[in-house]
């Protein structure tokens, strides 16, 4: 008799251990979001461990905030400090001035005639809204997007994503992208060079201060844009731990076009290497563009020459 009570009293205290745990982990996952209301101030940091930051209109947050595991969403013309998310991501609503933005694991979307500083993702997109200012703005797994008349004082660096450029934004310095498209449309303006390795460059009636350089992808120069650099296509293999004995294969080198209207003031240059046994890239100056400096092509390259090129052509032997 007394082995069977203290069998059930064992029972009872696992059954309300087992509820217990089902109670907490109920009210962990209905968690409330960290809170700052609307028209409100709030002195110092925010920080959050699991839970949501939500900072209403107009507020002021007079520190940095911080969420490791929940998101940031800032309300419209909210004014704060730094903000960083390990693993969520980041909303500044329109009109909004902050510090730096960082989320590790999360995207960054910033609304229109917002500024910050350095914005950075490691895996997630940003996205800068019409007339948006910010200092920098980095990812390596992600797309960066400029609204039109977005600004970026410094430049533009993925990794693996896409950048878009609309009209009228500017970038202050230059843009890289490894394995992604860059696209600068009417009226944007780059103020270094555009480079690539897989990815293909596109402007449409942009200007580029500097060159463009690609590997493996298309250059399009088109509608009235103009480069003030050179064009490049340069696939030279870097690599001494292999010879055309091991069977090494190219991709495919990328194309260049310059089309009606638009102008490169420098060279336009496609080098192959050696050993190149990919397809042979095009070169195509359409009837109405101009080269300010020579075309220095691989003889391998396929040419379609019409327009206008100052410094002649030059065929290169490989």
């Amino acid at each position: 008799m007394h082995s069977k009570r203290l069998t059930t009293i064992a029972k009872q205290s696992l059954g309300l251990l087992i509820v217990s745990a089902l109670c907490l982990s109920s009210i962990s996952a209905m968690a409330e979001p960290v809170m700052v209301s609307a028209d409100s101030r709030h002195d110092g940091d925010l920080v959050s461990r699991n839970e949501p930051i939500i900072v209403g209109d107009r507020a002021i947050v007079e520190g940095e905030i911080s969420s490791r595991n929940g998101g940031i969403q800032l309300g419209i013309e909210v004014v704060a400090g730094d903000l960083d998310s390990r693993n969520g991501s980041v909303t500044v609503a329109q009109g909004g001035r902050v510090g730096s933005i960082e989320s590790r694991n999360g995207s960054v979307n910033l609304g229109a005639g917002t500024t910050a500083a350095d914005v950075s993702t490691r895996n997630g997109a940003i996205v800068i809204a019409a007339g948006g200012q910010v200092d920098s703005a980095e990812t390596r797994n992600g797309a960066i997007e400029l609204g039109q008349g977005a600004s970026v004082s410094a430049g533009i660096v993925t990794r693996n994503g896409a950048i878009a450029v609309a009209s009228e934004a500017r970038v202050g310095a230059s843009i890289s992208s490894r394995n992604g498209s860059v696209t600068v449309l009417e009226s944007a303006e780059v103020g270094g060079a555009i480079e690539t390795r897989n990815g293909e460059i596109h402007l449409s009636g942009a200007r580029v201060v500097e060159h463009l350089r690609s590997r493996y992808g298309d250059i399009r120069v088109r509608d009235g844009s103009e480069v003030g650099g050179d064009v490049i296509i340069e696939v030279i293999d870097q690599d001494s731990s292999w010879s055309p004995l091991s069977g090494h294969e190219y991709s495919d080198a990328g194309s260049i076009w310059i089309g009606p209207g638009s102008t490169v003031n420098g060279d336009v240059i496609i080098r192959l290497d050696a050993d190149y046994n990919a397809e042979a890239p095009e070169l195509h100056v359409a009837e109405g563009a101009a080269v300010h400096g020579k075309v220095e092509v691989d003889q391998r390259v396929m040419t379609n020459i019409e327009g206008r090129v100052d410094g002649g052509v030059e065929r290169t032997e490989p």
